[in-house]
């Protein structure tokens, strides 16, 4: 997704499980992905922070491996680091987008 914080700023994902970033408006692009993302993941969305550009949300399933857990990935460093945020989701749903309040800093909504 487009960063709210610059235009030159957008993140992507693939139906492979990868994450690029690029910086100068798509000229070039940097993989960013987890390396905790297994092949045949599928990076279904990405959410760039509404209060800075360092920070995005990616909502990844695994449909295609017959696993039904809920994977969302949250960088505060352009993608240098990844955690897996899913507090409060349970372990059969699948996240297929993420979104961040843009009022409310650091509140999330999952759609499984």
């Amino acid at each position: 997704g487009p960063s709210f914080k610059d235009a030159n700023t957008i993140w992507i994902g693939t139906d492979d499980g990868q994450i690029q970033l690029t910086r100068d408006g798509g000229k070039n692009w940097k993989n960013i992905t987890p390396p905790n993302i297994t092949p045949w993941s599928k990076v279904a969305q990405i959410e760039a922070s509404h209060f800075d550009e360092q920070t995005a949300y990616a909502a990844v399933n695994r449909l295609r491996l017959d696993d039904l857990k809920p994977y969302i990935y949250r960088t505060h460093d352009g993608g240098a680091t990844w955690q897996l945020v899913t507090n409060g989701i349970a372990d059969n749903q699948p996240v297929n987008a993420v979104r961040e309040d843009p009022v409310r800093k650091g509140l999330l909504y999952a759609a499984t």
